[in-house]
């Protein structure tokens, strides 16, 4: 699994970039937290699944598939 961490094309950023939105998502859930702090979480939050929405708009448009990019 150090490949995601190695690499740099678009799939292992979309990798890092999802496992830290599902990260992020369940701390807000889970953990004990002030209305300011919650504020600040979430919209790190939305900033993060916006990265997403471009990295995926991206590989879109290069038509890159899965496991098929020579990077």
């Amino acid at each position: 699994m150090t490949a995601g961490i190695a690499g740099s094309g678009p799939y292992s950023r979309l990798r890092d970039l999802r496992f830290q939105v599902r990260a992020l998502a369940q701390e807000i859930r889970n953990k004990p937290m002030g209305p300011r702090t919650k504020q600040r979480k979430e919209a790190e939050l939305r900033a993060l699944r916006q990265q997403l929405k471009v990295i995926n708009a991206e590989i879109r448009s290069k038509k890159l598939r899965p496991r098929d990019c020579s990077e």
